[in-house]
């Protein structure tokens, strides 16, 4: 008998935090209502070698270059591959590594009624704590992420992500919204995610360069490094602490660059200690 199993794979910051790599999150036998996790140290193409050499997962890595951007896959299982993620009786493995279950509880929202997906979710929404996204003032990527984030954090199913997202969309995005939810289903957040990132990424240097020439002029020290730092991020979310750090601080003037020991700055959280110190500078 043909055995068939669902892969999600994801483009994720890689060791060193400016590369991306494409990681395989989760196995699901398709056969089975059950999904199954792999460890998060055994997601790399190194612990799966034999399936990142499938032409379609090849594809599918090609296609990932979007950092934060995720694809599931269905696909037949050679021999090879069914050695390698199944026991003799069936069970899900990475080779002789049984794997953990995940625990989702998710029910078809086509089976619930309006009223009850409403006051189920409404006591769930609530508890999110994000910002509305407007389709200009935010990075598109780091929002998205922080969507999801909050979505799981509260336990929203993914299934209905689509259905909370317009909630948090505004202007632009949800003129977006409304278009895209002509044509594509609510519950293939896959199609959402990718489409969000798509349509919402930066396409010009401004971000970036209104991040890196935002500068310390007068008022409170740590205000302004909060902020430096938020901007840093939102225009590139791959950037070191210590690329950070070196940002904030060559973005003050000279007579309060003189007041920071470097050495003694060894992360970001002690950069923000010193400023709340030295307080705030009145022109």
């Amino acid at each position: 008998m043909e055995n068939k199993a669902k892969f999600y794979f994801v483009s994720e910051a890689g060791a060193d935090t400016k590369s991306s790599v494409v990681k395989v999150k989760r196995i699901q036998l398709l056969a089975q209502e059950e999904s199954f996790l792999f460890p998060a140290d055994k997601q790399t193409s190194a612990h799966h070698k034999q399936l990142f050499e499938n032409p379609i997962v090849k594809n599918v890595v090609k296609s990932l270059k979007v950092r934060n951007k995720f694809r599931n896959v269905v696909l037949t299982l050679s021999k090879e591959l069914e050695n390698i993620y199944r026991d003799t009786e069936g069970n899900v493995v990475l080779h002789d590594e049984y794997l953990e279950e995940v625990t989702e509880q998710e029910s078809n929202v086509n089976s619930e009624s309006a009223g009850t997906f409403k006051r189920k979710t409404s006591s769930l929404i609530k508890d999110i704590v994000i910002e509305k996204f407007n389709g200009e003032s935010i990075n598109a990527t780091v929002w998205i992420n922080l969507f999801v984030q909050e979505c799981d954090r509260v336990g929203i199913a993914q299934n209905k992500y689509a259905e909370v997202l317009r909630l948090f969309l505004e202007k632009s995005a949800l003129d977006w919204y409304n278009v895209f939810i002509m044509q594509n289903s609510l519950l293939n957040w896959e199609a959402w995610n990718n489409a969000f990132i798509d349509t919402f990424s930066a396409q010009s240097w401004t971000d970036i360069t209104y991040a890196y020439n935002f500068k310390f002029y007068n008022g409170s020290l740590l205000e302004y490094a909060l902020k430096k730092k938020r901007l840093l991020l939102e225009a590139d979310d791959s950037l070191s602490i210590n690329t950070q750090i070196n940002m904030i601080v060559i973005s003050l003037p000279n007579f309060i660059q003189n007041k920071i020991d470097r050495k003694s700055i060894i992360n970001i959280e002690n950069l923000m200690a010193k400023l709340k110190q030295l307080g705030k500078i009145n022109e």
